[in-house]
């Protein structure tokens, strides 16, 4: 695969959370920029005091409830809740500060006591600010980040939070149905089309509508997975943002109470899933690769093979990338126990040491099943998969279930490398491939193929893509591996003339350690 931007290979190394909590970071600098430039209204010594007390509050409750409810905490997503309550919540001296306190009072305590099954059913700093517009009626969220001179900021850092969780077709589509809102409000209450651009630009200049489409809305905890019922969702809520704009309904909402009514929805067609596995056992896949086997659960259990859930793995002095991670399942349906595969290189993160560590037997949490990176219920139709590394895993589930329901197919599947130990999976490959799954093998690391090797050397370029699947502008293509290699391969397919309607993506979390 062909090396990322700086950019990509840069945010592969970090979790989402890291990402977020560093934007939210560079908005209160760019703030603070513009104070003292006098661009920005608001003194610097109240912007930084509001940032230092949310954080503050928010840190001290969390380590409070952590200990009384002996629950694991991630004190990033605290950081990150305290910073979007100090954009948002009026600053200054006297009542704000004490609203800001409480805000973040409620923030982390909704972490705690408005869950169910132990997972968030609210944004976390929007239904602390629902809640307390009750107990404070005349202190309400004034959203103060939406200046026109925040905008350049908001945009910025708020693009590199979306590209780290890949919520670009959620915020785009977010947008134009605000944007289509608004324009159809304005134009029915003054009567003229030409008035819709002007409702635009405010729209977009004034940069609330932004850093909520951003920052707020992009939230994996609270969003629904699939695409269809993801794209109905974002409707919805641009929907309920923009009822104040819709003058002739009887309804009208702010940005945090539309949050909320849209979380409500969101976990409603969520899939409600939290099971408790057991380890059945491990075994080394690759050099650095090892595959964990959990138990069937005893409930019922049913995903399609590519969809990923977030593992849990309790630990003492967990490091900052905490004690959960999402993993794509390993294994079949049709098979017995559920597995995942990930890298346990020297130097790994607590978490994946912690879980090598495990005895067989422990109990682990899996959560939150999502995913559209699926293979097709019709196979009639060619496919090319593209995967380098553990990114194979989705493909693994996928050979072993055509494998298990004896599916024919025509998939060609050129999987990237460095070395041969690195290789993942040939057996299961090489059984699916007496169903029409042709596996295509490319060492990247030319000097380290062995004597005899029948596979490629090198990457996976355009040229070997015509080669080996000559009729690609008939197929469909699933490209799976880290951030940066997925979008590197989507500018080789799309290269190609290959249509993005006919490129399925699929990212793992490309960090140091795996």
């Amino acid at each position: 695969m062909s090396i990322g931007t700086p950019l990509d290979s840069y945010l592969d190394r970090l979790t989402m959370h890291r990402v977020t909590l560093f934007a939210l970071l560079g908005l209160i600098l760019w703030a603070l920029g513009l104070s003292l430039l006098n661009v920005l209204h608001y003194s610097a010594l109240d912007i930084a005091g509001a940032a230092i007390l949310a954080a503050a509050v928010g840190l001290s409750v969390n380590a409070v409830l952590a200990r009384v409810l002996r629950a694991t905490t991630n004190p990033q997503s605290t950081l990150i809740t305290a910073l979007l309550l100090a954009l948002i919540v009026p600053i200054g001296l006297g009542g704000h500060w004490v609203f800001l306190a409480a805000a973040s009072v409620a923030a982390v305590a909704s972490k705690y006591m408005v869950t169910v099954d132990k997972q968030h059913l609210f944004n976390p700093a929007a239904v602390a600010l629902v809640a307390l517009a009750l107990l404070f009626p005349d202190m309400a969220a004034t959203w103060w980040v939406g200046t026109a001179a925040m905008l350049p900021g908001v945009v910025l850092f708020g693009a590199v939070v979306m590209l780290k969780t890949r919520r670009t077709g959620v915020v785009l589509t977010f947008l134009a149905v605000s944007l289509c809102i608004s324009a159809a409000a304005e134009i029915l209450d003054t009567g003229s089309v030409a008035s819709a651009p002007g409702v635009w630009r405010l729209s977009l200049v004034q940069a609330a509508l932004l850093f909520f489409a951003l920052f707020m809305m992009t939230d994996p905890i609270t969003i629904p997975s699939p695409r269809l019922t993801r794209n109905l969702y974002v409707g919805f809520l641009a929907l309920l943002y923009t009822t104040p704009e819709l003058r002739f309904l009887p309804l009208g909402f702010t940005p945090e109470q539309a949050l909320c009514l849209g979380n409500v929805v969101s976990f409603l067609v969520r899939p409600k899933y939290r099971l408790s596995l057991p380890l059945k056992g491990k075994y080394r896949a690759g050099e650095d690769t090892w595959v964990f086997a959990f138990g069937r659960p005893q409930q019922r259990f049913a995903f399609a093979p590519g969809q990923f859930m977030e593992w849990t793995v309790p630990h003492a002095h967990p490091d900052g990338r905490g004690q959960r991670r999402y993993f794509t399942i390993t294994s079949s349906p049709t098979e017995g126990d559920v597995s995942i595969a990930m890298r346990v290189p020297w130097g790994a993160s607590s978490f994946k040491r912690a879980l090598a560590a495990l005895p067989e037997g422990s109990p682990v949490t899996a959560t939150r099943l999502a995913g559209d990176f699926v293979l097709p219920k019709d196979l009639t139709r060619p496919l090319v998969f593209i995967g380098g590394g553990v990114g194979v895993a989705p493909f693994r589930s996928m050979a072993q279930h055509i494998v298990d329901k004896g599916i024919r197919c025509d998939i060609v599947l050129l999987y990237s490398c460095r070395k041969v130990e690195d290789v993942l999976f040939a057996d299961t490959f090489a059984k699916a491939g007496c169903l029409g799954l042709r596996s295509v093998y490319l060492l990247t690391d030319r000097e380290a193929a062995p004597a005899g090797w029948k596979g490629r050397a090198g990457r996976v370029t355009a040229e070997v893509i015509k080669e080996e699947a000559p009729d690609f502008k008939d197929r469909l293509f699933f490209l799976s591996g880290s951030q940066a290699m997925v979008q590197n391969m989507e500018r080789v397919v799309r290269s190609l003339g290959v249509p993005r309607s006919r490129v399925r993506r699929d990212y793992f979390d490309g960090s140091v350690d795996g």
